[in-house]
């Protein structure tokens, strides 16, 4: 194959815009997919494994064809063509993607895969696509050699998805609805083709001729050369070359670390959506750069045992993080940035190495495949990285993490990457380079096995650890501290049950729960109760002691549920019926349960980590449908009383106006400070006031005396200067972002004495760490106090 260096234009060419344009757009709609498909099946690990998988298949299948198609169909005509074509199924998504969202609804499936036709419905095509441009722009690149023009398109290609991951994420998301970032695209889109439509003398480009052109021309037949894209492509042998299987083997880690990241960072800074896209920009930053280094390396330096090195220097980085990963973390909290962009230092230190050698590998790979013709090589070669990306995602969402710790994962990811090593070593015969990589293997297998082996370096919780598991949601922990046993979801306190009185209250604004029952016209009336959350279930099993009324509770995540059957006593009252756990998203069980409920307590959300799909006018007005003519819909909420860290409450407060008559709004902390913000709606149009409230305190035994929690009744809350949230546009992680780097208070109760405790618990995050709340309800859990 020839090795001749190429240079980059300073102006682009047309093959360069298609394929920046091209990762723009996938990347885009990858993100755009998991906002879509959140109303309808949740936002779930499953959720984002399920949207990651899909993009990644279809764009598997698309180099892999395209690959084939590349050397005899490749054109600049074609390229415009595909964006076209692309650009009318985004356009069809933007006013269609509700009606083809609820043709895939009812397909019966496990729940963890429910989600997985209407992803492929809807993203699959224009993701399939787009995959075809890459190898299409390889065959059609200046840039000689197969790893050279492979690595370089490659590079260009993640550079479009880390503008279209950042760009979607922090600026599309929270400013437009999901159809207007969808006609973003088709514009996008569109300007692409119409770029490459710019008149050429040609429309094909060096090596998109036809093997028949090459035999008319003159000078071609005289000296006897037939260009590379001529030769038809080799069959591909059955058993895979060492080359093909380090690939394979790189995008499968590559992947798995980027879902793995998610758990990793989320402890310290939140899973929003700012983490995830910081997340995804950053893996295809170090990827983009990992093509364009080894893209320039692979024509002269592509050897068995140099592609053996690059696979031991990301294990070598993987036995680091699992050693020392949260040293690595907690050093980053220090950086200076805006709270949406706090978590990017410590996804580029943890990550971003590892992921920039997985990166160099497919050049490389490229170089030593036995396929020939630079599109085909290309497009084989990262179709394998990209199935073992696909394999790699589905493995770590739906296998890796739900049942092995961080630790272990990372053991797992190592061994995988040092036997891909001994493999390429054993099928190499130089003796020489094969003795010096086998050298360096052992002492990586011994870093390796060493740092799980070890203690790892970290910060633990006081308190007696008596239960601790990963869950496909979060990291739990159930911890004891004296009297008090505390639930804590990715490292904060969620739920605290007295051991000595299971039934008191320990967090001042649980008690704030029982509003609603001085707000019915009679408490009898409240006959069935619906809990969107659990937790530690202690509003649950509090009402089920207080209150003759059924009890039931939508909590998504079954490691919470059973953590809270053997550590807080949950077991006793499902046994007696008295409290009825659905393993479901809120929102999922509120559009499948034919119930009437007269109270609906939303407990699922927190000050990092709200599920926007629970926010919105069309999830408060399915809640109405299921409740009772007179029935009530609480929500507890993390936010200030008043100013910026007030929007995401003081907005949520107006969107319940927009179906409930009444909506009241209870502050737990006199201090404009960040704390639970409890609000209580009513189907009833006659306003409750604050006398008639103390008057029905007083006469009513609800089991708990509210005066002083009538005292914090808000009057009157502003939200001109706030949007209305709608499934198409809920900007629900810009409206929390004021809250970074605010005081977190939160109040323990002492209900013999019937007063606070004296020394409220109080949290201060960093700007950085803003994002943890302590016992605060968690997002995707939905934890209950």
């Amino acid at each position: 194959m020839p090795t001749q260096k190429g240079s980059v234009l300073r102006r682009p060419t047309k093959p360069e815009i298609a394929v920046f344009v091209s990762g723009v757009v996938s990347m885009g709609l990858e993100i755009l997919a998991g906002r879509i498909v959140a109303p309808e099946f949740g936002s779930s690990i499953y959720t984002w494994g399920t949207v990651i998988a899909v993009s990644l298949a279809a764009l598997s299948l698309g180099y892999h064809v395209g690959g084939k198609r590349a050397a005899e169909r490749a054109s600049v005509g074609r390229l415009s063509w595909l964006l076209l074509a692309t650009a009318a199924y985004a356009g069809a998504l933007a006013f269609a993607h509700e009606p083809m969202l609820a043709a895939t609804a009812d397909v019966p499936l496990p729940t963890r895969f429910e989600s997985l036709p209407a992803v492929t419905l809807l993203f699959g095509v224009p993701t399939y696509l787009l995959g075809f441009v890459s190898p299409y722009a390889a065959e059609l690149t200046r840039t000689s050699g197969v790893g050279a023009a492979s690595g370089h398109v490659y590079a260009v290609g993640t550079i479009g998805s880390i503008a279209g991951a950042f760009g979607t994420t922090f600026l599309l998301v929270p400013a437009l609805s999901v159809e207007r970032i969808a006609l973003a695209f088709v514009g996008v889109l569109v300007l692409g083709a119409l770029g490459l439509a710019r008149p050429t003398p040609s429309w094909k480009l060096r090596g998109a001729q036809s093997l028949r052109d090459a035999d008319r021309n003159p000078s071609t037949r005289a000296s006897g050369i037939v260009p590379n894209w001529a030769v038809p492509s080799r069959i591909v042998p059955r058993r895979p070359t060492g080359a093909e299987l380090a690939v394979f083997v790189s995008g499968l880690v590559a992947m798995g670390l980027e879902i793995v990241a998610g758990r990793v960072v989320g402890t310290q800074f939140g899973s929003s959506i700012y983490t995830w896209g910081s997340i995804i920009g950053v893996s295809m930053a170090a990827l983009s750069l990992g093509y364009h280094v080894g893209g320039k390396r692979a024509a002269e330096r592509a050897t068995d045992a140099r592609l053996a090195r690059l696979l031991l220097g990301a294990t070598a980085y993987v036995a680091v993080l699992i050693f020392a990963r949260e040293p690595l973390l907690g050093a980053t909290t220090a950086f200076p940035l805006p709270a949406r962009f706090a978590s990017i230092p410590a996804v580029a230190l943890l990550f971003g190495p590892p992921t920039y050698l997985l990166g160099a590998v497919n050049p490389y790979g490229a170089e030593l495949s036995k396929v020939d013709g630079t599109g085909a090589a290309s497009g084989h070669v990262y179709a394998l990285s990209t199935v073992g990306s696909i394999a790699g995602a589905f493995a770590a969402t739906y296998v890796l993490i739900p049942t092995l710790s961080v630790e272990a994962i990372g053991l797992l990811f190592g061994v995988a990457l040092l036997a891909t090593v001994v493999a390429i070593l054993a099928a190499e015969s130089a003796p020489a380079p094969e003795r010096r990589p086998t050298v360096r293997s052992v002492l990586v297998a011994l870093l390796l096995v060493s740092s799980f082996a070890a203690p790892s370096l970290g910060y633990s919780i006081h308190g007696d650890v008596v239960h601790q598991t990963q869950t496909p949601y979060q990291e739990l922990e159930v911890v004891d501290r004296g009297d008090t046993r505390t639930l804590y979801l990715d490292g904060k306190r969620h739920s605290a049950m007295d051991l000595d009185d299971p039934d008191r209250h320990v967090f001042e604004y649980t008690r704030y729960f029982h509003m609603p029952y001085l707000y019915a016209d009679d408490p009898d009336d409240i006959d069935r109760v619906l809990f969107v959350g659990g937790g530690g279930f202690t509003g649950p099993k509090r009402f089920a002691e207080e209150y003759d009324a059924t009890v039931d509770v939508a909590e998504i995540d079954p490691e919470v549920i059973d953590a809270a059957d053997r550590y807080f006593r949950l077991e006793q009252y499902r046994e007696s019926g008295e409290v009825n756990v659905y393993n479901e998203g809120g929102r999922q069980f509120l559009q499948e349960t034919d119930r009437t409920y007269d109270l609906i307590v939303m407990d699922a959300f927190k000050q990092d980590k709200v599920p926007f799909q629970l926010t919105t006018v069309e999830f408060m007005q399915l809640a109405s449908d299921r409740l009772s003519e007179d029935g009530m819909l609480y929500a507890n909420m993390i936010s200030a009383r008043s100013g910026p860290a007030s929007q995401f409450y003081r907005s949520e407060y107006r969107t319940m106006g927009e179906v409930y008559p009444e909506v009241y709004s209870f502050p737990t902390d006199d201090a404009n400070v960040v704390q639970n913000v409890e609000v209580v709606a009513t189907k009833s149009d006659e306003r409750v006031t604050e006398a008639e409230l103390r008057e029905r305190n007083r006469r009513r035994d609800i089991g708990v005396d509210l005066s002083d929690e009538i005292g914090s009744y808000q009057r009157s809350v502003p939200t001109d200067d706030v949007p209305i949230l709608r499934d198409d546009r809920a900007p629900v992680d810009s409206l929390l972002e004021p809250m970074a780097g605010q005081r977190y208070v939160v109040a323990e109760t002492d209900e013999s004495d019937g007063a606070t405790a004296a020394g409220a618990i109080t949290r201060t995050p960093t700007a950085s760490t803003a994002s943890i709340a302590s016992p605060a309800p968690a997002a995707s859990a939905a934890a209950a106090g």
